[in-house]
């Protein structure tokens, strides 16, 4: 794996600690409104996130993946789940297709609100504080014919986050990707994630047999290099990858593991933000 060269710290940077899998556990996560709920075991790591923006630049979907992108959107209200499915869904697609120079790009899964503080049965879901991926290897790879619906035709294809703050900076529990360069092929683990009316009382219960959505968690590595834009404003998006099918042909950028992280040097504001999961098909 080539090590990729980063820039010196910066006043940004933020020491914080950051929810990484035990290697020795596994994770069922399970969804209703307002509340996600984990099974595994996790340990607390002592990381450096460092501010990728003075060196924005720097960063784009194919080195490093993930960019920090100006976008100032035509909605009136963030938080009108019509105006989110209808205006910003188009919005957020038409973006990726000209960041990516994809041929197709699906919203496959209506857009998510998330609040630091999110109440249960709210419209909003938590933060997510664990360092994972949407969507394992495998199941990108299954999902991803299934969403082209034999209407797209493709030969790559890739699974791709769009990420916006709605309340200002600063944020007090921002997100941070770590560098795609700094993860190893083998590495995540995969776990199921189940959405339920309500989350049982005895945990953990099996996934229906027809259950098809995984994503991975991700274990300690001092390689892992941190990145958060900060103070990210309405006019911004991070957007950055959660697959690529390019990884057949070695592309080292095919995946950021991500998570919310607490900001204890400035972070005052309640973070609320939106994001959409796209898949961009390339012929």
């Amino acid at each position: 794996m080539k090590t990729p060269s980063y820039s010196e710290a910066n006043g940004g940077d933020v020491r914080t600690t950051v929810k990484y899998l035990q290697p020795d556990s596994k994770n069922v996560r399970y969804f209703s409104k307002g509340i996600e709920v984990n099974t595994g075991k996790y340990d607390d790591v002592s990381v450096v996130v460092h501010d990728a923006r003075p060196n924005k630049e720097e960063y784009t979907l194919e080195n490093g993946g993930f960019a920090l992108i100006q976008h100032s959107s035509k909605l009136t209200d963030f938080y009108a789940r019509e105006q989110l499915d209808k205006i910003y869904s188009a919005e957020i697609a038409s973006l990726v297709k000209s960041l990516t120079g994809a041929d197709d790009v699906v919203i496959f899964s209506p857009p998510i609100l998330r609040k630091t503080e999110a109440k249960v049965g709210s419209a909003y879901q938590p933060r997510a504080a664990d360092v994972h991926t949407d969507y394992s290897s495998a199941n990108a790879e299954d999902t991803a014919p299934k969403h082209a619906n034999g209407d797209i035709k493709y030969s790559r294809f890739a699974f791709i986050n769009v990420w916006r703050a709605i309340t200002p900076p600063p944020q007090d529990w921002p997100l941070a990707v770590v560098d795609a360069r700094s993860v190893s092929l083998d590495e995540g683990i995969p776990y199921p994630m189940i959405i339920v009316d309500k989350i049982p009382e005895k945990l953990p219960i099996l996934p229906q047999p027809l259950y098809t959505i995984e994503g991975a968690n991700f274990c300690f590595k001092p390689e892992h290099r941190w990145y958060y834009f900060r103070d990210m404003k309405i006019d911004e998006v991070l957007v950055f990858k959660l697959y690529d099918s390019d990884r057949h042909h070695g592309a080292e950028s095919w995946r950021c593991p991500h998570t919310a992280f607490f900001n204890p040097t400035e972070g005052t504001i309640p973070r609320e933000s939106v994001e959409v999961r796209t898949i961009c098909y390339f012929k």
